[in-house]
């Protein structure tokens, strides 16, 4: 097997694969170093990590409607100059969000 990660399908950015421990005992993860996208958590090993991440798949409509959700919530927020954990102002994770909307809408629009 391949420790290859794919890229991000959400994003393209690079997959990563994390050891975490919790109370109930170690667990791996596969997450996006860009848009912190999770699709493959609490997995033995690091093996089946990076298995369930090659093979994920998002839904275009259930992608779409979680961007327009977050769009509207982060749209009606008052802005701090505070950055985000990740780094983005809120203004440039608000657009970077209405790109990804733009993006999906127009994928959906041609495989319609």
């Amino acid at each position: 097997m391949s420790e290859e990660l794919k890229p991000c399908p959400f994003c393209g950015g690079t997959g990563r694969v994390e050891e975490s421990q919790a109370g109930f005992g170690d667990y791996f993860m596969a997450d996006c170093s860009e848009c912190e996208a999770i699709l493959a958590r609490n997995h033995n090993n690091k093996a089946d990590a990076i298995a369930a991440w090659n093979t994920s798949t998002p839904s275009v409509e259930g992608l779409v409607e979680a961007l327009e959700l977050a769009e509207d919530v982060l749209s009606r927020s008052p802005f701090s100059n505070h950055m985000w954990p990740n780094g983005l102002h809120p203004q440039e994770g608000v657009s970077k969000i209405r790109a990804a909307l733009a993006q999906y809408r127009k994928t959906a629009t041609l495989k319609a």
